[in-house]
């Protein structure tokens, strides 16, 4: 954003944003407008490390250029596509369960143990 704001010939024509936790709503990738832009405030705290500053940062490209259009990706949508019989593989669901970093998570933690002995009775089926 510093970039963009100190250079006044650097205009992007769009602008993409990643989200990493959606919510039960947003099981797709979606174009920004007023109601998607109320349901992100509203649901920012299900990644608190994650999601406020996303959202700050999407309001603030927002301010800057309201004219261009702006997607958000969402981690989660990875996680909503998941089939049924696959879901048992995965450990419980702590409230920032899905996130890029998870899958990194999945195969080191049996290795490392260290995620085991922070969350003892999370481990399903692993």
């Amino acid at each position: 954003m510093k970039l963009l704001e100190r250079d006044p010939e650097l205009v992007p024509d769009a602008i993409g944003h990643r989200m990493a936790h959606g919510g039960p709503n947003f099981k797709q990738h979606v174009i920004l407008d007023d109601a998607v832009m109320a349901e992100l405030e509203r649901i920012q705290e299900l990644a608190p490390i994650h999601n406020p500053p996303a959202v700050r940062l999407v309001a603030a490209c927002r301010r800057l250029y309201p004219n261009l259009p702006e997607t958000v990706v969402f981690d989660t949508v990875f996680h909503a596509t998941i089939p049924e019989v696959a879901r048992g593989l995965r450990p419980c669901r702590p409230r920032w369960w899905p996130s890029t970093a998870f899958a990194s998570m999945v195969f080191t933690a049996p290795v490392t143990n260290t995620w085991r002995r922070k969350r003892p009775n999370c481990w399903r089926a692993l």
